[in-house]
């Protein structure tokens, strides 16, 4: 109960009262941390429970940003940490004030996941043999192989737990690192490989795309997805507040340890002897994304791309 009574003291003496001409108002003067945690979980609010309410309480938010310009100490630490709220909030970016979000092993969730948007890219009828790099419980290749449009699957996974359910779904998995693998078959071997959000996670992706290119049979393909670091929720923070927050899953999930834009991809892969059959992208196709993009006239399209998808042909 002391505890209880020490805290409520303090913040009543954090309350101050103002006058300024004939207008006479109360600051609160919360912590730079405290602004963070309000303007975050007020964007999440809002999205959760949408409703007329929140007018009102953007009133109130305003006239509390006033106050602060206009009589609190710390006045751009607090300006800052309501504006990274505020992007985060937009993001639906959780976790802790300070830095990164990280966690491991994997939450499991993270391993099950059907990768719908590749589908368009893949060749027509059913593909003889296939690799699926991270296939994590089998549900992408897995489900296609259920379709017809895959006859034989190899899965490649580090996670154990993830491998085990995979191996009830596919012909092969191997697990280990997929730097680190020898790959048990000839080159030439396969009709397509699925490399879905890995180059990312690799120290030397190149040399892994080499490997790949010369275990795909002639007119193979090699289809890849791999997250946009020019996306404006990376770029945004970065340029106006010097903030580069590793999080737990999405562009900066704390095991990224390479960083792609669309154009820096397409290069490694015509390096290593693949053509560019067809791009796709996740994000940006609807809402504010799509708007923005037709009024620039496409100068601001990369922005709101999340993920760059590629057919590559051998």
């Amino acid at each position: 109960m002391t505890d209880i009574r020490g805290l409520k003291g303090s913040l009543l003496r954090a309350i101050r009262q103002h006058k300024i001409g004939p207008l006479f108002f109360f600051s609160h003067n919360y912590l730079p941390v405290r602004r963070y945690y309000r303007a975050r979980n007020r964007l999440i609010l809002y999205r959760r429970h949408f409703g007329s309410w929140l007018f009102q309480d953007q009133e109130f938010a305003i006239k509390d940003m006033v106050k602060i310009l206009l009589v609190e100490r710390q006045k751009w630490q607090k300006v800052k940490a309501t504006v990274l709220g505020t992007i985060d909030g937009l993001l639906s970016r959780m976790g802790d004030f300070e830095g990164a979000t990280y966690v491991t092993p994997k939450a499991q969730k993270y391993f099950v996941e059907f990768r719908e948007e590749i589908v368009p890219l893949l060749p027509a009828g059913t593909s003889d043999r296939v690799m699926d790099l991270g296939c994590g419980s089998g549900e992408t290749s897995g489900f296609l192989k259920e379709k017809g449009r895959f006859k034989w699957v190899c899965g490649v996974e580090g996670s154990f737990e993830a491998a085990a359910v995979a191996r009830k779904r596919l012909d092969q998995v191997l697990e280990g690192d997929i730097e680190k693998i020898e790959f048990p078959f000839d080159p030439n071997s396969f009709d397509i490989i699925l490399a879905l959000d890995i180059l990312e996670h690799l120290v030397d992706p190149w040399t892994t795309i080499k490997k790949l290119h010369g275990l795909l049979k002639p007119g193979g393909r090699l289809i890849v997805s791999v997250p946009n670091v020019r996306h404006y929720s990376v770029i945004i923070p970065l340029l106006f507040l010097g903030d580069w927050r590793y999080a737990q899953e999405g562009l900066l999930d704390s095991t990224h340890i390479r960083f792609f834009t669309r154009r820096t991809a397409k290069k490694i892969f015509l390096a290593q002897g693949f053509k560019i059959e067809r791009m796709d992208q996740t994000g940006g196709k609807k809402g504010i994304g799509a708007i923005m993009n037709r009024l620039s006239l496409g100068i601001f399209r990369e922005f709101f791309i999340f993920q760059n998808l590629f057919t590559l042909r051998k």
